[in-house]
């Protein structure tokens, strides 16, 4: 790839990374800063990552082998035997799983078209009380007020039950996923040899026990709070936009009449903040990838200074190593300090966006306030609808940065799966071919042939 350096040492283009730092061990006194530009050209050129899939593709094809294959393969294998023990067990543990999944899904749905519309119904009851003490005198005031507690009360032991479920499902449905992940991928590493080949030609992977480590880890529970959010948000603008739409009314804005002003308004303001915060947040997803990528190799130099200590002391290589390091590490303090502005960043767009959310119905709704066309059961109702609408449709730029994360370890798990299946796939065909091409000759019996008995 370099070529010659004046006219020493071999081509760099037929060097790996760990070649080039063995060359510069057994010569530390020639050209050593061009040979470490050398190096540094080689562990940038593999730097640049670009995503080719969605958020949702990558979700698909991680999720998919673990919720939907597993109990396809377990069913059919279970037709037409079903006193096999064997293979019960087997559909066993998807059909748990699978159980975990809906139960969560269960949980969700009611924690929104239940818990939550009852709460909005109960502060409309509560403001539209407030109301009426201000106007009139009410005898049984602390009558309903006791009753409007007690149903509180119970709504509230009825919310944190259902919380606490939907925690303990969703963590052990994590858990699960993140057990089967790692067998899956540490099975497809070992099999055939596929470390070893990871390493030759096209297949070469950089920092495969890192991603098996680490995104096993992080995918699963980046995947199910994000999934599991954007269930929620649906169902909360599904259900709170026709609470919305029945208590918005028609409102003038510079002398224009807007029917259902509020519900479009809210809609409005979700989706161009959901516009900023993705265009803000669209380089993250590259930077963590070269983020982790970098890491990687830093941790890989740090571990080839223990594996190679005798080289590098004998030779006095120590400056040239110290060099890698630093530079190495210099990768990942760029990298980082880039992800922190951007974070930054993101929380300031963040903070401004929540807070105009959150005062928005008030400031629209003070002429109808001077106009006595509203009191505070009815603006109660619009405000915690508005509210939820909002909630709802501003998840995505809530949580862009995490999607773009999420998807950034979800690129890299499903690039290394491509890889570890092609290989697994090669090594099959190969082992088919000799086993139908070459058989293997019979043995001549030592016992009855020369020398033998």
């Amino acid at each position: 790839m370099f070529g010659m350096f004046y006219g020493f040492g071999p081509s760099f283009g037929d060097f790996s990374r760990g070649k080039i730092k063995e060359y510069i061990h057994g010569h530390p006194s020639k050209n050593t800063e061009k040979l470490l530009a050398a190096h540094r050209l080689e562990l940038n050129a593999g730097t640049a990552h670009k995503t080719k899939h969605s958020f949702v593709r990558n979700l698909l094809v991680l999720g998919k082998p673990f919720y939907w294959d597993r109990l396809a393969d377990g069913v059919k294998d279970l037709k037409g035997d079903w006193n096999n023990a064997a293979k019960w067990k087997k559909v066993a543990g998807p059909a748990a799983d699978a159980a975990l999944l809906a139960t969560t899904i269960g949980l969700t749905y009611y924690s929104v078209s239940q818990i939550a519309v009852a709460f909005n119904y109960l502060s409309q009851d509560l403001n539209g009380f407030v109301q009426t003490l201000i106007q009139e005198d009410v005898p049984d005031w602390e009558q309903q007020y006791g009753d409007w507690l007690g149903r509180y009360g119970t709504l509230l032991g009825q919310a944190l039950a259902t919380s606490f479920a939907s925690a303990k499902v969703g963590d052990v449905a994590k858990l699960r996923w993140r057990r089967w992940m790692s067998d899956d991928y540490e099975n497809l590493w070992t099999n055939n040899n596929a470390f070893y080949h990871m390493q030759q030609g096209e297949n070469r992977v950089d920092n495969v026990d890192q991603r098996i480590h680490e995104d096993p880890q992080s995918i699963p529970a980046y995947a199910f709070d994000l999934a599991k959010g954007v269930l929620d948000a649906g169902l909360s603008i599904g259900i709170f936009s026709s609470m919305l739409w029945q208590n918005s009314g028609t409102q003038e804005v510079m002398g224009v009449e807007v029917p259902k002003f509020m519900f479009f308004f809210c809609l409005g303001f979700a989706a161009l903040g959901t516009l900023v915060m993705a265009k803000a947040s669209k380089p993250m997803q590259r930077i963590n990838l070269d983020l982790q990528k970098n890491e990687g190799t830093y941790r890989g130099d740090l571990r080839e200074v223990y594996d190679k200590s005798e080289v590098i002391a004998l030779n006095d290589a120590v400056p040239v190593q110290k060099s890698i390091l630093r530079k190495s590490f210099d990768g990942v303090y760029n990298k980082a300090n880039t992800m922190i502005n951007y974070k930054a960043l993101i929380g300031v767009l963040g903070y401004l966006y929540n807070r105009a959310s959150g005062i928005v119905p008030l400031l629209v709704n003070i002429p109808a306030f001077a106009n006595h066309t509203m009191d505070l059961g009815k603006y109660a109702g619009i405000a915690n609808a508005y509210g939820e609408v909002v909630s709802g449709a501003s998840y995505l730029a809530n949580n862009y940065p995490d999607i773009r994360i999420a998807n950034s370890y979800m690129e890299r798990l499903t690039e290394i799966r491509g890889v570890l299946v092609d290989i697994d796939r090669d090594q099959k065909e190969r082992a088919e071919y000799v086993a139908a091409n070459m058989p293997v000759k019979p043995q001549p019996d030592s016992l009855s042939g020369p020398g033998g008995l």
